[in-house]
């Protein structure tokens, strides 16, 4: 029997604002119209690839009413999220080789207390499904299968929270005896609109965050928890970055030792000039831990949603090396994307 694992990433208020913060439903909640048969499920083609093989990014918000869909704000909040995604480099530079789809989704209520359409949950400083992260995966699937071509290994969901609270969190579903493939399955990156709402820098930083940096590029984070069980990491998991993630280009913003090896992800970055001004090396505390891991560069958007904050080098690799592993079946060098990344620079 297959065993399912959910692996999720969980983001600290503390340095990234991703952490959620909310005393539960309130007097404001709205309760709908049952119009779930008209809209709910419904397909919107935002962009087709015009690039590679087509690397599906699924749009859905979650406490969301028929009301809201019907008006249009709905299918406004999701093309703008969608455009937010490529704000930065290298995602700006590569967006044709992405097909873009809205699926609407209806609740009932705007409470986010488990029994909306996703099963979302903003409740006592957490993102979390009735009763746990799976519980929004399997929900956010069952409509995530409806597209057309959709294939798990090359479609990831980007899913918008209606609430305006602190929040974000990434879920990466598995098979455990699956582990060779778990590097593509799909992932599910959930954000809340944030304090300022959609036009808001923390919400669109929270979605590069999420989106492109966890659920699609599979990086790590890159801040650290204060709790005393997250003072240094344990050896067997700091050797896990090189002996199993990197190779399924997992982590590349971060390593388990701060030696210069051949296999470092930066170590290319390093010995080039031309990256000089990114002060690339070693800055230990990373993964949540505040020993035992290191990170490429003292701040990056892994490490903190706050302000004019930008993917380091390493990072924009991990996401161009994505890209084109699911957009045209091959690994590139680190060469070529130095080429590229030269051309294409905020």
């Amino acid at each position: 029997m297959k065993k399912y694992i959910i692996f999720s990433v969980l983001l600290a208020l503390t340095l990234t604002a991703c952490n959620e913060k909310d005393d539960g439903p309130g007097d404001d909640v709205i309760e709908g119209v049952d119009l779930r048969h008209e809209y709910d499920g419904k397909i919107v083609e935002i962009q087709k690839a015009s690039k590679g093989s087509g690397i599906n990014i699924v749009m859905m918000g979650d406490g969301y009413l028929a009301s809201d869909i019907a008006d249009g704000s709905y299918e406004e909040v999701m093309r703008k999220a969608s455009d937010y995604l490529f704000l930065l480099q290298p995602m700006k530079s590569l967006k044709e080789f992405f097909n873009i789809y809205l699926i609407t989704t209806v609740s009932m209520s705007s409470a986010l207390d488990g029994m909306s359409a996703l099963g979302c949950i903003v409740y006592n400083s957490s993102v979390n499904g009735n009763p746990s992260g799976s519980v929004m995966t399997q929900r956010a699937k069952k409509y995530v299968k409806k597209l057309p071509n959709y294939d798990e290994k090359n479609t990831f969901a980007c899913i918008i929270i209606n609430s305006h609270n602190y929040g974000g969190v990434t879920y990466y579903p598995w098979h455990a005896d699956e582990e060779t493939n778990y590097d593509n399955l799909i992932s599910y990156a959930y954000s809340t609109l944030h304090e300022e709402g959609i036009d808001g820098q923390e919400f669109k930083n929270t979605l590069q965050h999420e989106t492109v940096g966890h659920a699609f590029a599979k990086l790590a984070d890159e801040y650290v928890y204060t709790t005393s069980s997250y003072a240094s990491a344990t050896t067997s998991a700091r050797n896990q970055v090189k002996n199993i993630y990197w190779p399924k280009y997992w982590y590349y913003n971060i390593a388990g030792t701060n030696t210069q090896s051949d296999d470092l992800p930066w170590k290319a970055f390093m010995d080039d000039p031309d990256y000089a001004s990114e002060h690339l090396g070693f800055y230990e505390g990373a993964n949540y831990y505040r020993a035992g891991y290191w990170r490429a560069t003292e701040n990056s958007i892994m490490r903190d949603t706050q302000g004019d904050v930008r993917f380091n080098a390493p990072s924009r690799y991990a996401i161009y090396l994505r890209t084109i592993l699911l957009g045209e079946g091959r690994v590139p060098t680190v060469d070529e994307f130095k080429t590229f990344d030269k051309a294409h620079r905020d």
